[in-house]
């Protein structure tokens, strides 16, 4: 018996530790799967981001030129002008369409050799801070010439890759193919857009403040201009008879209303009275109260697309005449109102903004390489690109700020009014906002060009090549 209690009780603690062990055993096996499960997750995770990552493929190789011809000008100074350098300048750009491995430098060099004439006589210009004087030879005036062309080339590889890495490319290398002539190349990988590739290539960077006329101040102006339309339009009847309204058409009891509540009831013979007698304000909506009073700002009036070319022949006579202010430049903003309560074809309208000079050249009160950072935001499905100044540019705008309180800067990027707050205080901070109707991938666009500065020589794409990719074996 004895024997057989101490065998039970042997084989009952065997079993209890073969449970106990079992069951260590068991959690450990748990821990072991659910590490593996984590590790396998992890993995597939990863996987799967690089599977996205990968997925867009889009490769795109281009060969940029920079041009030579440029930066010859620009290093010639205040003789770039001279009938010595041109002549040469137009002869070698001559030879090199006809043998493109020739370099401009020496093409240029033989024919100022041809003509007696040394290199230094054009290009010891002040510009060149003594390095070329009346005494360099052309040798050393030609690897002076190189150099430039060579600094210039990576001096634009660096601003072409600081505008490329802000549109969301996976890989990018640029690199000087023969920076002696001024060729770039720049291979691409994970290219989304092609076109916003070509607008930071090719693309300018030209912001401009500029003051503006309020509507008030040019009202008399705007009307005589309205009068000279008139006649010129008198004096041509076969192009009055064209311009006729159509018939109006049958309006159910809504629109009639709406007609009734938005605009004067008019017949059909006054409308035609009213084009005759007023041709520009047919076309430009003019900026005025319901009284007749013009409204705070710069904006004239607002027109239809196909309007606006018309509109701005008759201002630029005007202007040519002395009925319209020499120092008032106009351009169109594109504009979008609030709400509409008629159902027209779907055709853009844009704003007639009022920018002033100084003088009768047409010259902003604020521009250049300004802007040291330039950021997107978004708000309410509106965006934005916040811009910080340079301090010379800072205490600029502190000035240009103050001088215009209760008045309206126009911001102006390449020649389009993107937008024209009003001053309430002068700014001492150096920062800006420009806001417009753009969507945020060209927000983007906007600051990346900003950020890089301004190409101050001319780029063209001379090969490209764009492989589109999908990814669907995984």
């Amino acid at each position: 018996m004895l024997r057989y209690y101490c065998f039970s009780m042997s084989i009952f603690v065997y079993q209890k530790r073969t449970i106990i062990n079992s069951d260590k055993m068991q959690k450990a096996n748990i821990s072991n799967s659910v590490f593996t499960l984590l590790t396998i997750g992890a993995l597939l995770l990863l996987s799967s981001c690089n599977f996205i990552a990968d997925n867009n493929k889009n490769s795109m190789h281009l060969v940029v030129e920079i041009s030579t011809p440029d930066i010859l000008k620009s290093l010639a100074g205040t003789h770039a002008n001279d009938g010595i350098f041109t002549s040469a300048l137009g002869a070698a750009k001559a030879k090199q369409e006809n043998d493109h491995s020739a370099d401009i430098i020496d093409l240029l060099y033989e024919e100022f050799k041809a003509n007696g004439y040394p290199l230094n006589r054009v290009f010891s210009s002040p510009d060149q801070k003594g390095e070329i004087n009346n005494s360099t030879s052309d040798n050393d005036v030609v690897i002076i010439l190189k150099d430039e062309v060579k600094s210039a080339t990576n001096n634009t590889i660096e601003v072409f890759r600081s505008r490329l890495k802000d549109i969301e490319i996976s890989q990018i290398d640029i690199r000087a193919i023969d920076d002696s002539k001024g060729l770039i190349s720049i291979y691409l990988k994970g290219v989304e857009s092609p076109e916003s590739v070509r607008k930071q290539i090719l693309g300018h960077a030209n912001l401009e403040f500029w003051e503006t006329a309020e509507l008030s101040e040019i009202i008399s102006n705007v009307s005589a201009v309205n009068d000279m339309a008139r006649e010129l339009e008198e004096a041509q009847p076969s192009v009055q008879e064209k311009a006729k309204v159509e018939e109006p058409k049958e309006e159910d009891e809504w629109t009639r209303e709406l007609d009734s509540i938005y605009k004067n009831e008019t017949s059909y013979e006054e409308e035609v009275e009213f084009q005759k007698k007023n041709p520009l304000f047919t076309m430009l909506l003019i900026s005025v109260n319901m009284d007749g009073t013009p409204i705070p700002g710069s904006t004239i009036g607002h027109a239809k697309a196909k309007d606006t070319a018309k509109i701005s022949e008759y201002f630029n006579l005007a202007k040519e005449k002395k009925i319209f202010p020499s120092n008032i430049f106009l351009s169109w903003k594109l504009y979008t109102p609030y709400y509409s309560y008629e159902e027209e074809e779907d055709e853009e309208t844009f704003e007639l903004i009022a920018l002033k000079s100084n003088g009768e050249e047409k010259k902003a009160v604020l521009s250049g390489n300004i802007i040291t950072s330039a950021k997107t935001r978004s708000d309410n499905n509106y965006n934005y690109v916040s811009l910080e100044m340079t301090p010379e540019a800072g205490v600029a705008w502190e000035k240009i700020t103050g001088d215009n309180v209760g008045r309206q800067i126009a911001v102006v990027l390449n020649g389009r009014v993107y937008c024209v707050p009003r001053v309430n205080c002068a700014i001492s901070c150096g920062k800006c906002e420009i806001s417009g109707e753009f969507s945020r991938e060209e927000a983007k666009e906007i600051a990346a060009l900003l950020n890089s500065g301004n190409l101050n020589i001319n780029v063209k794409i001379v090969e490209e090549e764009f492989t589109e990719t999908t990814n669907v074996s995984q």
